[in-house]
Protein backbone atom coordinates (compact mmCIF):
# COMPACT_ATOMS: atom_id res chain seq x y z
CA UNK A 1 0.00 0.00 0.00
CA UNK A 2 0.77 3.47 -1.08
CA UNK A 3 1.26 6.57 1.53
CA UNK A 4 0.94 8.86 -1.38
CA UNK A 5 -1.22 9.08 -4.13
CA UNK A 6 0.11 9.03 -7.57
CA UNK A 7 -0.02 12.30 -8.49
CA UNK A 8 2.63 13.27 -5.43
CA UNK A 9 4.86 10.72 -6.40
CA UNK A 10 7.68 10.46 -9.09
CA UNK A 11 6.68 8.66 -12.31
CA UNK A 12 9.02 7.49 -15.19
CA UNK A 13 7.93 7.93 -18.72
CA UNK A 14 9.60 6.16 -22.25
CA UNK A 15 10.01 8.33 -25.16
CA UNK A 16 12.52 8.06 -28.43
CA UNK A 17 13.94 10.50 -31.00
CA UNK A 18 14.77 9.96 -34.91
CA UNK A 19 17.93 12.32 -33.68
CA UNK A 20 21.34 10.31 -32.85
CA UNK A 21 22.82 10.69 -29.28
CA UNK A 22 24.93 13.52 -30.35
CA UNK A 23 21.91 15.65 -32.11
CA UNK A 24 19.55 15.15 -29.43
CA UNK A 25 22.13 16.37 -26.98
CA UNK A 26 22.97 19.52 -29.29
CA UNK A 27 19.08 20.09 -29.37
CA UNK A 28 18.58 19.93 -25.86
CA UNK A 29 21.45 22.84 -25.47
CA UNK A 30 20.00 24.50 -28.16
CA UNK A 31 16.60 24.86 -25.81
CA UNK A 32 18.07 25.51 -22.56
CA UNK A 33 20.23 28.37 -24.13
CA UNK A 34 17.23 29.17 -26.42
CA UNK A 35 19.27 29.32 -29.30
CA UNK A 36 16.42 27.95 -31.74
CA UNK A 37 13.42 30.15 -32.77
CA UNK A 38 10.70 29.11 -31.09
CA UNK A 39 7.35 30.24 -31.44
CA UNK A 40 6.69 29.96 -27.62
CA UNK A 41 9.93 29.62 -25.83
CA UNK A 42 9.80 26.93 -23.19
CA UNK A 43 11.45 28.56 -20.57
CA UNK A 44 13.88 25.51 -19.21
CA UNK A 45 16.57 25.57 -17.13
CA UNK A 46 19.18 22.54 -16.70
CA UNK A 47 22.33 21.53 -16.69
CA UNK A 48 23.85 18.01 -17.15
CA UNK A 49 24.55 15.46 -14.32
CA UNK A 50 26.58 13.35 -16.60
CA UNK A 51 27.36 12.29 -20.47
CA UNK A 52 23.52 11.34 -20.99
CA UNK A 53 21.50 12.59 -18.08
CA UNK A 54 20.56 16.27 -17.29
CA UNK A 55 18.15 18.12 -15.20
CA UNK A 56 15.79 20.43 -15.98
CA UNK A 57 13.66 22.81 -14.23
CA UNK A 58 11.32 25.42 -14.97
CA UNK A 59 12.40 29.03 -15.26
CA UNK A 60 9.67 30.59 -13.75
CA UNK A 61 8.94 28.69 -10.17
CA UNK A 62 6.74 29.35 -7.38
CA UNK A 63 7.02 32.14 -4.71
CA UNK A 64 10.25 32.74 -2.93
CA UNK A 65 9.03 30.95 0.23
CA UNK A 66 8.44 27.79 -1.71
CA UNK A 67 11.67 27.45 -3.47
CA UNK A 68 13.47 27.42 -0.14
CA UNK A 69 12.76 23.72 -1.09
CA UNK A 70 13.58 21.35 -4.23
CA UNK A 71 11.25 22.04 -7.01
CA UNK A 72 9.45 19.84 -10.01
CA UNK A 73 12.29 19.16 -12.28
CA UNK A 74 12.79 16.39 -14.75
CA UNK A 75 15.81 13.79 -15.08
CA UNK A 76 16.08 13.33 -18.44
CA UNK A 77 18.27 10.50 -19.48
CA UNK A 78 18.80 9.17 -23.35
CA UNK A 79 21.16 6.69 -25.06
CA UNK A 80 21.31 5.08 -28.69
CA UNK A 81 18.61 2.79 -29.69
CA UNK A 82 18.77 1.74 -33.28
CA UNK A 83 21.54 2.95 -35.76
CA UNK A 84 20.31 6.52 -36.06
CA UNK A 85 17.57 6.98 -33.20
CA UNK A 86 17.52 7.51 -29.12
CA UNK A 87 15.70 6.30 -26.27
CA UNK A 88 15.03 8.99 -24.07
CA UNK A 89 13.84 8.22 -20.12
CA UNK A 90 11.64 11.26 -18.17
CA UNK A 91 11.79 11.16 -14.47
CA UNK A 92 9.31 13.41 -13.23
CA UNK A 93 10.42 14.33 -9.67
CA UNK A 94 7.13 16.78 -8.26
CA UNK A 95 7.90 19.56 -5.96
CA UNK A 96 8.83 18.31 -2.07
CA UNK A 97 6.07 20.62 -0.65
CA UNK A 98 3.48 18.99 -2.17
CA UNK A 99 4.03 15.40 0.06
CA UNK A 100 4.89 17.70 3.15
CA UNK A 101 1.49 19.71 2.77
CA UNK A 102 -0.61 16.35 2.30
CA UNK A 103 0.10 14.87 5.22
CA UNK A 104 0.81 17.99 7.80
CA UNK A 105 -2.32 19.81 6.57
CA UNK A 106 -4.78 17.24 7.90
CA UNK A 107 -2.62 16.53 11.40
CA UNK A 108 -2.36 20.70 11.93
CA UNK A 109 -6.31 20.87 11.46
CA UNK A 110 -6.76 17.68 13.87
CA UNK A 111 -4.64 19.30 16.80
CA UNK A 112 -6.09 22.55 16.51
CA UNK A 113 -9.50 21.50 16.31
CA UNK A 114 -8.14 19.10 19.53
CA UNK A 115 -6.13 21.64 21.57
CA UNK A 116 -8.12 24.86 21.35
CA UNK A 117 -10.77 25.07 23.98
CA UNK A 118 -14.53 24.76 23.59
CA UNK A 119 -15.84 27.88 24.09
CA UNK A 120 -13.61 29.10 21.57
CA UNK A 121 -14.88 27.01 18.81
CA UNK A 122 -17.88 27.67 16.95
CA UNK A 123 -19.74 26.39 13.97
CA UNK A 124 -17.47 28.27 11.91
CA UNK A 125 -14.24 26.70 12.77
CA UNK A 126 -15.89 22.83 12.63
CA UNK A 127 -16.88 24.07 8.85
CA UNK A 128 -12.95 25.65 8.14
CA UNK A 129 -11.14 22.70 9.41
CA UNK A 130 -13.57 20.25 7.88
CA UNK A 131 -13.10 21.82 4.65
CA UNK A 132 -9.60 21.93 4.97
CA UNK A 133 -9.02 18.87 5.48
CA UNK A 134 -11.01 17.46 2.46
CA UNK A 135 -10.43 20.40 0.05
CA UNK A 136 -6.36 20.61 0.88
CA UNK A 137 -5.10 17.35 -0.78
CA UNK A 138 -7.76 17.63 -3.69
CA UNK A 139 -6.44 21.21 -4.21
CA UNK A 140 -2.25 19.50 -3.66
CA UNK A 141 -2.83 16.66 -6.00
CA UNK A 142 -4.28 19.23 -9.00
CA UNK A 143 -1.33 21.56 -8.26
CA UNK A 144 1.20 18.41 -8.06
CA UNK A 145 -0.20 16.44 -11.15
CA UNK A 146 -0.19 19.83 -13.20
CA UNK A 147 2.73 21.30 -12.67
CA UNK A 148 4.56 17.81 -13.15
CA UNK A 149 2.35 17.19 -16.39
CA UNK A 150 3.06 21.05 -18.19
CA UNK A 151 6.85 20.30 -17.38
CA UNK A 152 6.79 17.33 -19.25
CA UNK A 153 4.61 18.71 -21.70
CA UNK A 154 6.96 21.84 -22.58
CA UNK A 155 10.10 19.45 -22.67
CA UNK A 156 8.51 16.59 -25.07
CA UNK A 157 6.87 19.19 -27.36
CA UNK A 158 9.63 21.33 -27.49
CA UNK A 159 12.25 18.52 -29.18
CA UNK A 160 9.07 16.88 -30.63
CA UNK A 161 9.95 13.27 -28.91
CA UNK A 162 7.41 10.20 -29.46
CA UNK A 163 5.56 8.46 -26.59
CA UNK A 164 6.82 4.84 -26.61
CA UNK A 165 5.23 2.28 -24.92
Amino acid sequence: MQLFPKQILDENFKYHSDLSPEEFKTEINDLLHERNNFKYPPNLAGKFVSENEIKIVAKWRMPLFFQLYPTTNLIVTFSESNSNSTTVSIKVVPHSIYPMLFIFLPIICIYFSVTIPIEMKGAYFYAIMASIIIVGPIILLTLSKNSKRNLKDRFVKSLKLQSSF
